[in-house]
């Protein structure tokens, strides 16, 4: 990570937050919550947790570590933001039965 101090390092952390904020299973403090609307951010709490059980749809067949970077690479992948899902050796491509349960989740959560 790269520290600058000059005003292009502070535009480039700005376009990291935006970044961030548009990427997948991130969440914002400043959003409902800052506003004092616990209604709607409990709604996003329960999304993102509803999201997060793409983590889980590669076990047993990996790892929990593989499963969990399976997940988010299949689920970048299926919203078209990565070519491809493939993890560095040894981990192995996530099954096609959770490949179908990670993009039911995204369907079933409003991404795809």
């Amino acid at each position: 990570r790269c520290i600058c101090s000059s005003a292009s390092g502070a535009a480039a952390t700005r376009s990291r937050r935006r970044a961030r904020s548009r990427s997948l299973g991130s969440a914002s403090p400043s959003g409902a919550a800052r506003r004092g609307d616990w209604v709607a951010a409990r709604q996003e709490q329960e999304r993102l947790v509803a999201l997060f059980q793409i983590a889980f749809q590669g076990l047993p067949h990996t790892s929990m570590g593989a499963s969990g970077v399976g997940g988010f690479k299949t689920a970048m992948q299926l919203m078209g933001l990565i070519e491809h899902r493939h993890m560095g050796r040894p981990n192995r491509l996530l099954p096609d039965a959770a490949v179908a349960k990670v993009r039911q989740i995204l369907v079933e959560i409003g991404l795809l």
